[in-house]
């Protein structure tokens, strides 16, 4: 499941598979290099924290992969 894609709007791809949720930053800017990190499935208040970190350093992520993910959380 993917929870965004790279687009006009988003820096990075964001999905699931099987036991874990994979983000891939798409870009170079502010320093933040093109990168893959991988959380496991019930950590996604740990994917929250790092898309934030992200986000602080002008990574463009959309507001709905934060809603998704909050979704998910117990």
């Amino acid at each position: 499941m993917s929870y965004c894609r790279f687009s006009e709007d988003s820096e990075v791809y964001v999905w699931t598979s099987g036991t874990h949720i994979t983000v891939q930053v798409g870009s170079n800017n502010s320093g933040v290099k093109r990168s893959i990190k991988e959380f496991k499935v019930g950590k996604e208040k740990k994917v929250i924290k790092y898309l934030n970190k992200l986000r602080e350093k002008s990574i463009k992520i959309p507001e709905k992969v934060f809603d998704r993910l909050r979704d998910e959380l117990p």
